[in-house]
C-alpha cells in the first residue's frame, strides 16, 4: 500500500494521518510506504517521530504498489489516485449532503472509501456507488499530559475551545455562551485557542479577520459588560504537545459546532479525560456519551458563510446549536466540577484497535480481483517521461501543458519538460518545475542533446505545424529517439496539414509510439492518416482537461474590468485572428442591434494578436476597429489588444454571461479557450464546427449562419436559459476535470512502460 496525503501541516487532516499511519505502525504493518504530498520535517513531529520511524525509511519501491490509499478531501482526493491501481479515498465531510464534484470524482477515480464516522457512512452512500467503510481516527495517548496550572488559573472551573473562527468550527458561540453565562467574580475561565481562516477577496486580495482579543471585547460591548470572567486568547499556530498541555490545564472541551467529520480535538479532550459539551450531531456523537458527556440540541438549518471554502453550499444543511442550552450546560459543569471519562474511547479508538480495522481492509483491497489482476511490477514501474511545449508562450497549448505538468507533479509522476530557448514572453507565468529552456521550433538537434545521455524513457511532444513545420525537423527527432530506446508520444493539437510542409511532417508522425487526439474529429482523422501512411502510431483519445477554477465573484470582478452589474457582458477571449472570424460576430450584433441594446449587451474582444509579424494578421484586427466605429457600435462592443494573463483571465470568466465562439476550426483538434470557459460555466454561442462538436455537448447553442448566431445571442439574454446552460458546462468541466486527464495520461505512460 502506498499513503498519498499531507503529514505535515498543522491542520486536521494532517494530524489524522499521522494518527493513522501510527496506528498502522502499532500492529506492525509492513507493507505501506508513504508518499507525502507535502515535505516532512521529521524533526517537527514530535511523539509521532518513533512510531512513524519504520516508514521513513521505507523504500517505497519494494511495496507493493497495487493499492493506494488517499488521504484528502473528497474534492481533492483524486488528485493522488492512480489510473488502473485499486484506489482507495480515505477522506470527510461536515454537511449532510456531499457536493455534486465530489460525487463524481469519487465514483469516478476510487475502488472504495474510507470515513472516519457512521455519520459520514450515511451522508456518503446517500450518492455514491462504491462500498464505504467506517474507519475512526486513532488516539496516540491516553495519558493526561503532567502539566501545572498557571496561578491564574487555580481553583478555577476551566473551558477550552479549539477551532478556527469560521461558520463551520462556530468557536464564536462557545465563547458568547461563556461572556454571557459567567460574570468576573465566578470561578471559572475559559481558553480561548482559536485562529481566523484566511479568506480571500475575488481580486485575490487577503481579508483581514478580526482578532481573538477583539472578538472578545466586541462581544462584551454588545452584552453592555465592561468586565467578563477571564479568557486566555491563544491566536497563533502552536504545535501538538502545547495543544495537549492546554488541554490537560482545562476541565471542560466546549465545541459549538454546526458540523463535524469526526471531531478529533473533542475525542482527544475526551481520552484524557476532560469532560466534554458538544452539538449533538455529526460526527462526535460516534464517541461521545449521554452519561457523561453533555449534548446540544440543535436545529438543522441551510449551510452560510463558507463561501471562500469550495465545495460548501446553500443546498447542504448542518447544525445549529441551541443558545441557551449551551449556557446552561456550561453553567452547570462548573456547578458541580464535572469531569469526563474516556469511556469506550479506549477501546474503540486505541492505536491497535484502529490499525487491526486498516489492516484488515487492506487486506481484502489486497485481494481483490481488480489487485489480484494488476502485475505488480506493472503497478510499480513508472517510466520517467520528458514533455516538450511551448511553456512560458503566449500560447492556449503552453498554457494547458503547463497545468497538466503541474497535476503530474503533484501526483508525484516522474517528470521532466522542456520548454523553448530564448522565448520567455510570458512575465506572469509560474516556473514549470524540473524545465529546461533548450528547445528551438524546428531543431530537433536541441532536443536530442537534452535527452542523449539520459536513461531512455518517454518523449511527450506537443505538437502543432507552427512548432514542426516539416518533415526535416520531426523525422531525426522520432527515428534518433526511438534507436536511442524511447518511446515517442505526441499530442496533436492540429490534425489536418494546411500544405505539402505540414503534410510531410504528419507523415513523420505517423511513425510515433502514440498519437493522442483530444476528440472524436481528430481522433477520426489522425486514424485515417496512420493508415493512408501505412505509420506504426496508436492512436487514442484524452480529452483536452479543464481546469480548476479559481474563486471570485461577478460584481467585484466587473468592478475590476470598469462592468456594470446590470450589464449583459458577452465575451470573445484568446487570440485575434481571421480564423476566428470577429467580423462576423459583429455583423450578426449589428442585425439585432435593437433587441440586445434593450438587453444591455456589450461584446468584449479580450486577447491579443496572434503572430504580428504573419501577414494579414494585424490588418485584420485594424479592420475589426474600423467596423466598429464605421457602424457606430462602440456601445455595444469594446476590443482589448493585450494577452490575458494568468491573473487577468479567471477575472474576465467570472465577470461573464456568456462567451461567442465563431472559430474556423478546420485544423484544430480542440480549443482551450472553450476548456476555460466550461470550468467557468460560462454559457457558449459557437460556430458548428466538427472539431469541437463532441467538446461543446450541452453548454452552448450552436449556429452555422451569421443569422443563426444573431438569434442565438437574442435568444442568450434569457436568464434561465443561460442558467440551464452554466449547470451544462460546470458538469462538463467535472467529467473532464485535469486531474482525471492527467490520470488518463499517467495510465498511458504506464502501459507504454519500457
Amino acid at each position: 500500500m502506498i499513503w498519498r496525503g499531507d503529514l505535515s501541516k498543522p491542520i486536521g487532516y494532517s494530524e489524522a494521518g499521522r494518527n493513522y499511519l501510527c496506528a498502522l505502525a502499532s500492529v506492525g504493518y509492513k507493507d505501506a510506504g508513504i508518499m507525502p504530498t507535502a515535505a516532512i520535517h521529521w524533526d517537527e513531529m514530535g511523539s509521532y517521530h518513533h512510531l512513524l520511524q519504520h516508514y521513513k525509511a521505507q523504500d517505497t519501491r519494494e511495496i507493493d504498489q497495487r493499492v493506494r490509499l488517499c488521504h484528502d478531501s473528497p474534492l481533492h482526493c483524486d488528485n493522488h489516485a492512480v489510473e488502473g491501481l485499486y484506489n482507495i479515498a480515505l477522506t470527510t465531510w461536515e454537511t449532510d449532503k456531499l457536493p455534486t464534484e465530489a460525487r463524481f470524482k469519487l465514483n469516478v477515480s476510487f475502488d472504495e472509501v474510507w470515513v472516519p464516522s457512521t455519520f459520514n457512512k450515511e451522508v456518503f452512500q446517500k450518492r455514491m456507488k462504491k462500498t464505504v467503510h467506517v474507519v475512526p481516527h486513532a488516539v496516540t495517548t491516553f495519558e493526561r499530559p503532567k502539566v501545572k496550572r498557571p496561578s491564574t488559573l487555580e481553583n478555577r472551573y476551566v473551558f477550552i475551545t479549539v477551532g478556527s473562527r469560521n461558520a463551520r468550527k462556530n468557536p464564536q458561540a462557545a465563547l458568547r455562551a461563556y461572556l454571557e453565562e459567567f460574570h468576573h467574580d465566578d470561578s471559572v475561565a475559559l481558553i480561548y485557542k482559536s485562529w481566523a481562516d484566511k479568506v480571500w477577496d475575488a481580486s485575490g486580495e487577503q481579508v483581514i479577520q478580526i482578532s481573538a482579543e477583539n472578538e472578545v471585547k466586541q462581544i462584551l460591548k454588545e452584552l453592555g459588560k465592561t468586565k467578563g470572567p477571564p479568557v486566555y486568547c491563544v491566536d497563533k499556530p502552536i504545535s501538538r504537545e502545547q495543544l495537549m498541555s492546554y488541554m490537560a490545564m482545562s476541565d471542560c472541551l466546549v465545541s459549538s459546532h454546526r458540523g463535524e467529520g469526526f471531531g478529533l480535538a473533542l475525542l482527544e479532550a475526551k481520552a484524557i479525560g476532560n469532560h466534554i459539551i458538544a452539538t449533538n450531531w455529526s460526527g462526535p456523537v460516534d464517541f461521545l456519551e449521554p452519561e457523561y458527556d453533555t449534548l446540544i440540541p440543535y436545529k438543522l438549518v441551510p449551510v452560510s458563510g463558507m463561501d471562500f471554502r469550495p465545495g460548501f453550499a446553500k443546498d447542504q444543511n448542518w447544525a445549529e446549536p441551541d443558545h441557551d442550552s449551551l449556557r446552561h450546560a456550561m453553567r452547570g459543569a462548573a456547578s458541580v466540577l464535572k469531569k469526563g471519562n474516556a469511556g469506550k474511547t479506549k477501546i474503540n479508538n486505541s492505536l491497535e484497535a484502529v490499525g487491526k480495522i486498516m489492516v484488515g481492509l487492506l487486506e481484502n483491497a489486497k485481494h481483490s480481483s481488480k489487485a489480484t489482476n494488476l502485475k505488480i511490477g506493472h503497478a510499480q514501474k513508472r517510466t520517467p517521461v520528458t514533455m516538450v511545449s511551448t511553456f512560458n508562450q503566449k500560447c492556449g497549448i503552453a498554457i494547458y501543458t503547463e497545468e497538466l505538468v503541474r497535476c503530474l507533479f503533484r501526483r508525484s509522476y516522474p517528470l521532466t519538460s522542456i520548454g523553448e530557448a530564448n522565448r520567455a514572453l510570458r512575465a506572469d507565468t509560474i516556473s514549470i518545475p524540473y524545465s529546461t529552456s533548450v528547445w528551438k521550433r524546428n531543431q530537433p538537434g536541441t532536443v536530442l542533446d537534452f535527452i542523449k545521455d539520459k536513461a531512455p524513457g518517454i518523449l511527450h511532444i506537443q505538437h502543432e505545424f507552427g512548432f514542426w513545420r516539416d518533415d526535416i525537423s520531426l523525422t531525426p527527432l522520432i527515428n534518433i529517439s526511438r534507436e536511442l530506446g524511447w518511446k515517442i508520444v505526441v499530442t496533436c493539437h492540429t490534425v489536418i496539414p494546411a500544405g505539402l510542409a505540414e503534410e510531410r511532417a504528419f507523415r513523420s508522425l505517423c511513425d510515433a509510439d502514440v498519437l493522442i487526439a483530444l476528440g472524436d474529429p481528430g481522433y477520426t482523422a489522425l486514424c485515417n492518416w496512420v493508415e493512408m501512411t501505412k505509420g506504426c502510431a496508436k492512436v487514442i483519445k484524452i480529452p483536452q482537461g479543464c481546469v480548476e477554477a479559481l474563486d471570485g465573484d461577478r460584481e467585484s470582478c466587473r468592478k475590476r474590468l470598469g462592468i456594470a452589474n446590470d450589464v449583459l457582458l458577452a465575451i470573445h477571449p484568446g487570440f485575434i485572428t481571421k480564423q476566428k472570424r470577429v467580423v462576423e460576430i459583429i455583423d450578426a450584433i449589428m442585425d439585432n442591434q435593437g433587441a440586445l441594446r434593450r438587453a444591455k449587451f456589450q461584446l468584449l474582444v479580450a486577447g491579443s494578436v496572434r503572430d504580428p509579424h504573419v501577414p494579414g494578421n494585424t490588418e485584420y484586427v485594424k479592420e475589426i476597429a474600423a467596423l466598429v466605429e464605421a457602424e457606430g457600435l462602440k456601445d455595444l462592443i469594446r476590443i482589448h489588444y493585450e494577452f490575458l494573463s494568468d491573473k487577468d483571465l479567471p477575472v474576465l470568466l467570472r465577470a461573464a454571461d456568456l462567451a461567442v465562439l465563431n472559430h474556423d476550426t478546420g485544423l484544430l483538434s480542440n480549443s482551450a479557450v472553450l476548456r476555460q470557459l466550461q470550468s467557468y460555466g460560462v454559457p457558449v454561442c459557437a460556430a458548428k464546427t466538427s472539431s469541437l462538436s463532441d467538446a461543446l455537448e450541452g453548454g452552448a447553442l450552436l449556429h452555422e449562419t451569421v443569422y443563426e448566431l444573431s438569434e442565438n445571442l437574442v435568444s442568450m439574454c434569457d436568464s434561465e436559459l443561460r442558467t440551464k446552460l452554466r449547470k451544462e458546462n460546470e458538469a462538463i468541466a467535472g467529467k473532464n476535470s485535469l486531474e482525471r486527464i492527467a490520470r488518463l495520461h499517467e495510465s498511458l505512460y504506464m502501459d507504454l512502460g519500457l
